[in-house]
Formats: structure tokens, sequence, C-alpha cells
């Protein structure tokens, strides 16, 4: 089933449970948008929120309960590269005589453009797997109405709660593995991530040793095909386009998260 994440903008300015700044730049699941463009999200146990349905609980081991949404959002945050060197990247792609000639809001509008020219996200494709499995995401007036605990539960029993948890991430229609959205005259965005949990698995042969395409690293339990490597800058930019590649350079990666 796929499940979208979303990386915190820190506009809210989120605080934990003692009060202290929390979440920025780091990846959260939800549950579709609903029709008046509400991210479908609750909140937390701090905020009286139940631990089943609640964004985070008190100690943040749990994401809507489930340790393998916490799990899978830790393993993002860490493959993301740092999101405000990412924006500055977006800027440095803005012609000279443009970026000469704009500040303030009207440099907001053109990182806006190219962002939704090369990184763009169709609310639909937010939806995709919820509605595949009878899930429809609802507006912020229903919610209050218990539709998205209703919602979350339903997904929840179709991937899972706790255990080991096989998961890929999924391309937009974009080609690419991430999406980005900035919010309106602010130098602040999401990130958007697919997340396909519990896809078809493939046989593990226990002699082999794969590597992590990023680190380089071997790990235990991921199963994946060769990957085709290319000479790229190593900068934040070019460095989130080789750890999401398009699927023209890169097959299909399973990751399997805990023990078997």
């Amino acid at each position: 089933m796929i499940i979208p994440f979303y990386s915190s903008s820190s506009e809210a300015k989120k605080l934990d449970g003692e009060g202290k700044l929390f979440g920025v730049n780091e990846f959260f699941p939800f549950w579709g948008k609903g029709p008046d463009g509400w991210l479908n999200k609750t909140n937390y146990t701090w905020k009286k929120y139940p631990e089943e349905t609640a964004i985070a609980n008190n100690d943040r081991s749990k994401y809507y309960g489930s340790t393998k949404l916490r799990r899978i959002a830790n393993e993002l945050d860490a493959l993301l590269p740092d999101a405000k060197a990412m924006i500055k990247q977006m800027e440095d792609q803005i012609p000279s005589s443009d970026s000469f000639r704009s500040v303030g809001a009207g440099r907001s509008r053109l990182i806006a453009k190219l962002a939704a020219r090369e990184y763009g996200v169709k609310d639909e494709e937010f939806n995709q797997g919820l509605i595949a499995n009878g899930i429809v995401p609802t507006t912020n007036s229903r919610s209050a109405g218990g539709k998205l605990d209703e919602n979350i539960r339903k997904a929840k029993k179709i991937i899972g709660v706790d255990g080991p948890i096989t998961y890929k991430l999924v391309p937009f229609e974009s080609g690419r593995n991430f999406a980005y959205r900035p919010i309106p005259d602010k130098n602040l965005g999401r990130f958007f991530v697919l997340v396909d949990i519990n896809p078809r698995k493939i046989p593990y042969q226990m002699d082999q040793q794969p590597v992590d395409p990023i680190t380089g690293l071997h790990l235990t339990g991921v199963e994946e095909e060769s990957v085709e490597e290319e000479s790229v800058e190593e900068t934040p930019w070019k460095l989130a386009r080789d750890r999401y590649p398009t699927p023209r350079r890169q097959k299909k990666k399973r990751v399997m998260v805990g023990r078997r």
C-alpha cells in the first residue's frame, strides 16, 4: 500500500511535550489530501490525542501508534540531504538576470515556478494508494467526526503496526522519487515521498551481500538488483537527484527494516 510522507517545513514551529522545537525537515506520514486541500494528519499525544492515531507519541517512538512508520520516517530523514541546502541549490538554478532583479516575494515566486516544473506533484498522486484500498481522504471539517481516525485504522490493518517491514520508494509522475512544494512568499517548503509498504517480495539469497547505493555499506535484509552508477558533482541538490534517481537510471529497490 502506498503511503505518502512529507517533510515538516517548520512554518508552524511545532513544540514537543517539553516545549522544545522539533520535527524541522523531518518526515512524517500523512493520509492523503482532502478536496479542501487539507493534508490529512492529526495531532500529538502531548496535545491529548490518543496514541493509536496521534502523529507521534510522547517519546516519538511511534508515528500513528506504529513503530513501522516511525522507522521508515527515520530512514527517509537520513536519505534526504539538508532541506535548506537543497532549496539554495534551487535558487542557484534561477538565471542570473532574473536573480538580479528579484528579491523577497518575487524570488520566492521564481523558486515556486522552478519547483513546479522540475519537482511538481499532483494532489491525486498523494491519494492513489489510499483510494486503491478503499480509503478516501477527508476534509478538515469532517475529520472532527472521526473520519480521519477511521481511515488511519483501516490503513494500519493493511500495512501492520509493529515488526519487520518491507517497503520501496515509488516515483512521482515527474519520474523523480521525491517532490517539492514551496510555501508562497516564504523560503520554506515541504518535500514529499511515496512509500509502497509491504510490496511484493523477491526471494532473498542468504549468500548475497547487498550494498546500499547511497552509503556504499553492506546491509542485512536488503533485496535489490544492480544499480548503474553515474559520476555527479557532490552538491546537495545533485546528491538528492542521485539518491532519488529516475526509473531509467535505477531499478526498483526493496528495503527490509528490522529482522526477518
